[in-house]
């Protein structure tokens, strides 16, 4: 009985800790993201979001180290395990990835100075090549999921082979210590998968209440797609994320042709309702094409697609998707008439001498211009015209 309670507090204690972490880190990605005039604060902030975790795991193991149970501890790591994955997930910063690479290094070097055996048998060697490849594996995952931010390709299939990866990687590094079983091995994998699972949906569940908290101020009242304020927000904050970073991502801009003779000849309540379709299908094509895509209307007849993690080949096929979507709608006025629209538009991809988020912006605003000059219906691509 004394057993269950003790484990009953433990687990309890470890969710209370998750839960606090993840309160915490959002109060200071709320900070962070309010922060416009001092970039000594913001970077104050940012260091900060980069220590917490790391003073977290130290305390964490601290106090766990003292447990007289066995699964007291290793609950202890499991916790750990699951708060690096969280903020290798969100922090996105090369530090906090190379401190995690040297922290999986560390714990196979103590555990191998601690618990490997002066004359080692073929199951010792057979642990030390398991714990290498553990450590392998963690520095891999943690640059592939910096690199590539897996997280946010919507692949619910992804997300738990990854959490899995990860902690089998960790638990892989801590198979040196021989004080536990198997059983515990595996136990406490399956625990930390659980606990993953919990944080990463825990900053799920903040942020979705967050998203509706901010909607009616970010969306725009006729299309209830985001407006120019959350764009120019997006976008920078976009930009500022990628702007030492090797990543491929785009501004696509679009204007529907002729709207103010669709507003002339057919009204206004013809001009909105196209807005609004426009706003409906376009987006409807982003979600089914499985894009990482923000839409929003930026003024007027005029919208904005920031676009990541896309494969530059698989651009062209992506915006004539979007073009064909534009051209099937139809709308019918009160006299019965049909109205047809299309839209021009201008991509610029990001590049490592656009020195400002308002530069790269310029540019996409260029090629729209270029693309209406050239007939409309017609995208222009870095300059060049792409589709016609």
């Amino acid at each position: 009985m004394e057993n269950i309670m003790e484990i009953t507090v433990i687990i309890i204690t470890s969710l209370l800790i998750i839960m606090g972490i993840v309160a915490i880190d959002y109060s200071i990605r709320t900070w962070i993201d309010k922060v416009n005039g001092s970039v000594v604060l913001k970077r104050w902030l940012i260091w900060l979001r980069v220590v917490i975790p790391i003073v977290a795991i130290v305390m964490i193991d601290l106090n766990y180290s003292d447990a007289t149970d066995i699964w007291g501890r290793l609950t202890g790591y499991s916790v750990e395990i699951s708060i690096a994955c969280y903020f290798i997930v969100h922090v996105h910063d090369k530090l906090f990835v190379y401190a995690t690479d040297c922290m999986a290094l560390v714990v196979m070097l103590f555990n191998i100075s601690v618990y490997f055996p002066a004359v080692p048998n073929y199951q010792d060697f057979g642990r030390l090549l398991l714990s290498l490849f553990g450590v392998l594996l963690t520095i891999f995952i943690n640059h592939l999921i910096y690199s590539y931010d897996v997280f946010k390709i919507r692949s619910r299939v992804r997300f738990f082979v990854i959490i899995c990866l990860y902690s089998m990687s960790w638990w892989s590094i801590l198979s040196l210590n021989q004080t536990f079983s198997g059983y515990d091995l595996l136990a406490q994998m399956v625990a930390s998968i659980v606990n993953i699972s919990i944080i990463l949906s825990l900053d799920l569940v903040f942020r979705k209440q967050l998203e509706s908290l901010t909607h009616e101020i970010d969306a725009d009242f006729l299309t209830q797609i985001g407006n120019r304020k959350a764009f120019e927000f997006a976008f920078q904050q976009l930009f500022n994320k990628y702007e030492k970073r090797q990543h491929d991502w785009y501004l696509v801009m679009l204007d529907i042709d002729d709207f103010k003779q669709i507003n002339d000849q057919f009204g206004h309540i013809v001009g909105d309702t196209a807005l609004r379709r426009l706003s409906k299908e376009v987006n409807l094509q982003l979600y089914d094409l499985q894009l990482d895509a923000s839409f929003f209307r930026i003024g007027g007849e005029e919208f904005a697609i920031l676009l990541t993690h896309i494969d530059e080949s698989h651009l062209p096929q992506i915006i004539e998707q979007l073009k064909t979507t534009v051209g099937r709608i139809d709308i019918t006025t009160n006299g019965e008439q049909s109205v047809k629209i299309s839209i021009s538009i201008g991509v610029a991809k990001y590049q490592h001498h656009d020195n400002s988020a308002a530069v790269l912006y310029e540019r996409a605003d260029s090629y729209l211009y270029a693309a209406k000059k050239d007939g409309k219906n017609s995208v222009n691509y870095e300059g060049n015209k792409l589709i016609k």
